[in-house]
C-alpha cells in the first residue's frame, strides 16, 4: 500500500524518461494496472505500458458529475476494456492471517482484550466538515456504548486530530485511539472489530470491505451514489441520537467475517 503523494505516482505523472530504477522495478511486478485518474495526453498509459505490464487502463470515473448514479457503478464502468474480469456485489479486501495477528496486537496493546465480544470502531471525521456529525453526538453514542460494555477504538487521520479532541472532550475521558496510523494498520484493526460507526468517508469503505457492519451517518453525500456495497447502513444525521444508537447495537449482531480465528491468538 503506497501513498499517491509518493514517487511511485510522482514518476508516472512525469513521463517515461523520468522513471527511476526503483519505479521501475516496483511497476514490473504487476500484470495488471487501474488508474482513476485523468490522462488527457496519455502519459500515464505510455509509462505503465513501457514497463510492460500486460494490461492497462487510464481513465477518470468522473465521480464529481455523478448525480444519482452509484459511485460503484461509475468505476465499474470505467474497466470495460479489461476483457475477464468479473466484479463481484460489493467492494472485498481479503485480509491475511499475519494482518489480523497484527490488529488483534494492537488491540491488546491498547488495553481491548482479543475475547471481547464486541468491539466497535469509531471514525468522528471525514474529508469534508460538511459530512460530519457533531462531535457532542459522537461522545454521547460512545458514552452510550461503553456503558453496555462495549469496547470502542476512536479512529483519526492526521487531518482528523481536532474532531478527535472535541470528542473526548465532551466524552470526558479518553478511549483507545488509533490516530495517524498508515492505512495497513487501521484496516488491521478493523478487522479485529465487530463494527464500525462514523461518517461517509474512506475509512467507512475500507470497513466496509472487510466486511464490517458499518454503520455510515450521510449529511451532504448521498447514500444513493456512496452506500457501496452490502455492508453499509446508511442513516442521516438529521435522526435523533437514540436512533443512530439502536442502529449501532443492531450492526452488533451481524457476522463479521474478518475475525482471527480464536487458536490463532495463542
Amino acid at each position: 500500500m503506497r501513498s499517491i503523494d509518493g514517487r511511485d505516482f510522482t514518476e508516472l505523472l512525469a513521463g517515461v524518461e523520468s522513471l527511476s530504477d526503483a519505479c521501475r522495478t516496483f511497476y514490473r511486478r504487476f500484470d495488471l494496472a487501474i488508474v482513476w485518474v485523468d490522462d488527457h495526453d496519455g502519459r500515464i498509459r505510455q509509462s505503465l505500458q513501457s514497463l510492460d505490464i500486460s494490461r492497462v487502463t487510464v481513465q477518470s470515473p468522473e465521480l464529481r458529475k455523478l448525480g444519482k448514479e452509484s459511485a460503484a457503478e461509475r468505476l465499474k464502468g470505467t474497466l470495460s476494456e479489461l476483457e475477464g474480469v468479473e466484479f463481484g456485489v460489493g467492494p472485498s479486501l481479503r485480509m491475511t492471517e499475519s494482518d489480523k495477528a497484527e490488529g488483534a496486537a494492537w488491540l491488546v496493546r491498547h488495553g481491548i482484550s482479543p475475547d471481547a465480544s464486541q468491539v466497535v470502531a469509531v471514525h468522528p471525521g471525514s474529508g469534508s466538515p460538511s459530512k460530519c456529525w457533531p462531535a457532542e453526538r459522537y461522545a454521547e453514542v460512545i458514552t452510550r456504548l461503553l456503558g453496555d460494555e462495549i469496547q470502542i477504538v476512536l479512529i483519526g487521520g492526521p487531518a482528523d486530530r481536532e474532531v478527535i479532541a472535541r470528542v473526548e472532550q465532551h466524552l470526558g475521558r479518553q478511549v483507545s485511539r488509533l490516530a495517524g496510523a498508515e492505512l495497513s494498520t487501521v484496516a488491521a484493526v478493523l478487522s479485529q472489530c465487530h463494527a464500525f460507526f462514523g461518517n461517509d468517508s474512506g475509512v467507512m469503505h475500507v470497513a466496509s470491505a472487510l466486511g464490517l457492519p458499518a454503520v455510515a451517518i450521510f449529511g451532504s453525500s448521498d447514500p444513493k451514489v456512496w452506500a457501496i456495497g452490502t455492508s453499509v447502513i446508511p442513516v442521516r444525521g438529521d435522526n435523533p441520537v437514540q436512533t443512530i444508537l439502536d442502529t449501532v447495537r443492531q450492526a452488533l449482531s451481524r457476522p463479521v467475517r474478518t475475525l482471527l480465528t480464536p487458536p490463532s491468538l495463542c
